[in-house]
């Protein structure tokens, strides 16, 4: 499918929440996997973390490909506040919680 000549395309930005943290390359995030958010919970279950938050109807977990950081949204494009970031789940399947969410009370 060709595209017309005069239509704009508008690149998809990344809405990481940690974005004014550190660099970031304009791509879009993943959405996690139930699996992914199997082992996540897993891990949180293990090391006595804080659950991650309930999700609501229309709400799906993102993470981020530059920083991997994971957050609740209802779309790619929805801007989240950087203190809704759940945790980080990097390359290496580890989660690390954010810093505001770290051990449970």
């Amino acid at each position: 499918m060709k595209a017309r000549k005069g239509v704009a395309v508008r690149p998809i930005v990344s809405r990481c929440p940690w974005r004014e943290r550190e660099a970031h390359e304009t791509t879009k995030p993943d959405i996690l996997t139930e699996a992914e958010i199997q082992d996540i919970a897993v891990q949180i279950s293990e090391n006595g973390y804080r659950a991650l938050p309930f999700v609501e109807t229309g709400k799906q977990f993102f993470s981020c490909r530059d920083c991997y950081a994971v957050w609740l949204a209802g779309s790619v494009f929805e801007r989240v506040p950087a203190d809704q970031v759940s945790g980080v789940y990097d390359i290496a399947f580890i989660w690390t919680p954010a810093p505001e969410t770290e051990k449970k009370e």
